[in-house]
Order: structure tokens, then sequence, then C-alpha cells
């Protein structure tokens, strides 16, 4: 029966979406932290779990930050502004003389950035078997131009590459290409207009890249 009743009931998982360098998100998508906890939904957030910052114009985004259903929400008073970067950081609340106390596991401590709007820009590379695989912060759908260990290839044929994260509202998108005889550290992607960025290729999957940006983990 115990062995049943966990087949049911999988552990949940804990992570914060949008994944940091994201530039898939919509101007309206709130900010989540999953967690696994208990705290009375409607009882007001503590102000430090959770701080939004206007990466291009400075000072602090204002919304309102709420607990649903084990989540912590936050939603901009405003619609984000499109093309504007932000950061946002989870923190663990000062413990409070009144009031419940909010308990964030230490792997959701961190900060994240994410853009809204614009064009894809290469987070992550990594090694998966004969392939080299790209993470991306949205959607892409050719690659006009990759600098593989300093040699420029163009218009290189390239396979989707799908990153699904249990729970998560959306999908990373990766592409994978032949892997190159030579393979360096650095890898350049330039886009149809001419804008680049660069990923180190790390160790590990592509997957390992994208739960990492995600924070994810297990309780």
């Amino acid at each position: 029966m115990v062995l049943w009743l966990l087949a049911c009931n999988p552990p949940p998982q804990l992570f914060v979406e949008p994944f940091d360098g994201s530039s898939a998100v919509a101007i309206t998508d709130p900010l989540t932290v999953h967690l696994d906890t208990r705290y009375p939904e409607g009882e007001p957030v503590p102000d430090d779990v959770l701080t939004v910052v206007d990466l291009d114009g400075g000072g602090f985004v204002e919304g309102t930050t709420t607990f649903l259903d084990s989540d912590v929400v936050f939603e901009p008073t405003s619609p984000w502004s499109l093309g504007g970067r932000y950061g946002w950081a989870v923190a663990q609340p000062l413990p409070s003389t009144r009031g419940p106390l909010l308990q964030v596991p230490p792997e959701l401590v961190g900060e994240s950035s994410f853009r809204v709007g614009g064009a894809p820009e290469l987070l992550d590379a990594a090694v998966e078997g004969d392939a080299l695989c790209l993470l991306f912060s949205g959607p892409v759908d050719t690659l006009p131009q990759l600098e593989i260990d300093g040699e420029a290839f163009a218009e290189l044929e390239s396979e989707p590459h799908l990153l699904r994260l249990p729970g998560a509202s959306s999908d990373a998108h990766g592409r994978c290409v032949e892997l190159p005889a030579r393979l360096g550290d650095l890898v350049r992607y330039t886009d149809a207009q001419g804008e680049t960025s660069a990923a180190t290729v790390a160790e590990g999957t592509l997957t390992d890249a994208w739960k990492a940006r995600h924070r994810w983990s297990l309780p």
C-alpha cells in the first residue's frame, strides 16, 4: 500500500520560472516560485522573499506578491515593458515576530534575469553523443551562423531539442547540430540581424543546464 501511494503521489518539483536568461516572457506573465511548503493562502507574503528590479530604467518594480497553491507568485502592477530587461531575486525571508513563517528552500534562493521579447540569444552549449546542442533564450528555427573553435559555419542544418521541465508552463528552445571534428570551449551564434551571443561548452547535458537555470530540485 505504501508503494502504491508513493507511485500515485510523486514528489513535487521545486523551481522558478521564467528560467534565468529567458526572452520568451510575455508582458503579462507572472514570476513564480514553486515551493513545497505550507503557508496560509491570503496571508501577506513577506516583502523580502521576492524582489524585482528594472535593469534598464533602474529601481524596483511594483507589483503584488501572493501565495497560491504552494507557489509564490509576483504580478507586476503595470505590464512588463516590451523589450525590457528585468532581474529578480528569491530570498529566505527574515523571521517575523508576527504572522506565519514562509520557508524557502536554499536551492531556490538566488538571482535570475529575463527579457520581454527581443531576438533569442545563445545561453548554453553541451555535447550530447555525436551532436552539439544549444540552449536559446527564445524560439529559434534556423541557425544563420555559428562559430565553433574559431571556424565559421553558415546555415547549419539543425534539429529541435525538446526540453521539458515537469510542471513548467513552457518548454525550452534547443537546437542540435552535427558535432564538428574539432570543438573548442566557446560557441558564438550570430542571428539574421547580425547580433552575436556566445556560450561556453559545458559538461553534462543541455537538460542539466536547463534545470540549473530553473534551479530545479526535489524537496
